[in-house]
């Protein structure tokens, strides 16, 4: 069959060919990988259940830090001048929580989900935390110091497996958790340098001490514990919403 049109030799056919093989240079440019390469990355931080893990962890890792940062305060404020051993509490908690929610989370996984485990260490946290809010002496300071360290270990030990769950067959499983773990800072930048210090600073004030100390007891923290559990609550409703949103990727593992 004779072609519809012919093209003299030499003419446009050349022209085609070198803006196929232009096209094709640029499909191939490092830069043009480079935007492929980061897609999976950029679509992961796009999508809700990023959003939903990075919120709760902000807010998870913000509230144990805020407690491990300021034990010392928490400690003079109730009349403790030896904080050494809620140090102590807060770090066998850390460890028992990691072991437990590791190895349980790996055990039970046909029977509740990751985020589901995780939910559960959050509202261990409240628990924790409201405890706190109403500590008026030493002995209800050693329940809620190890709570607070049970927790927190948790939230490390589930965190990872069930950011690896969502995202290891990802191409940039690196840079998708290099962006997760800013959870912790900015949550460490919130509730340890913000709210305690805004709700310790105030009471200080209030009772007419010129240093940092504060002597009004549990109201010195009180307030910044009521706060963090509102937020832990909040962050527990987004796990809700995540072991809801994830039900078909773990009943694939039963």
């Amino acid at each position: 069959m004779e072609p519809l049109v012919e093209v003299a030799e030499g003419s446009d056919s050349v022209g085609i060919d070198n803006n196929a093989s232009f096209f094709a240079s640029i499909k191939n440019s490092k830069l043009a990988q480079s935007v492929t390469k980061n897609f999976d990355a950029w679509h992961a931080v796009i999508e809700i259940n990023f959003w939903l893990l990075f919120i709760s962890s902000t807010v998870g890792f913000g509230a144990g830090l805020m407690i491990i940062n300021n034990i010392g305060d928490i400690s003079k404020a109730i009349d403790i001048s030896d904080d050494s051993v809620f140090v102590t509490m807060i770090s066998v908690g850390n460890c028992c929580g990691r072991m437990f929610f590791g190895f349980s989370s790996d055990f039970f996984i046909h029977r509740i989900s990751r985020p589901g485990f995780l939910l559960i260490a959050y509202l261990l946290m409240v628990v924790g935390f409201g405890l706190l809010a109403f500590t008026q002496q030493a002995g209800l300071l050693y329940v809620v110091t190890p709570i607070v360290g049970f927790s927190y270990g948790g939230f490390f030990a589930l965190g990872v497996a069930l950011f690896n769950d969502l995202y290891k067959h990802k191409k940039n499983t690196g840079t998708i958790y290099a962006l997760f773990s800013l959870s912790a800072a900015l949550g460490s930048f919130i509730f340890s340098q913000q709210i305690f210090p805004w709700a310790y600073d105030r009471h200080s004030r209030a009772t007419g001490i010129e240093s940092n100390d504060c002597d009004a007891g549990s109201k010195c923290f009180r307030d910044a514990a009521l706060v963090t559990n509102a937020a832990l609550l909040f962050a527990a409703m987004l796990l809700a919403v995540l072991t809801f949103r994830t039900r078909k990727l773990y009943s694939t593992a039963a």
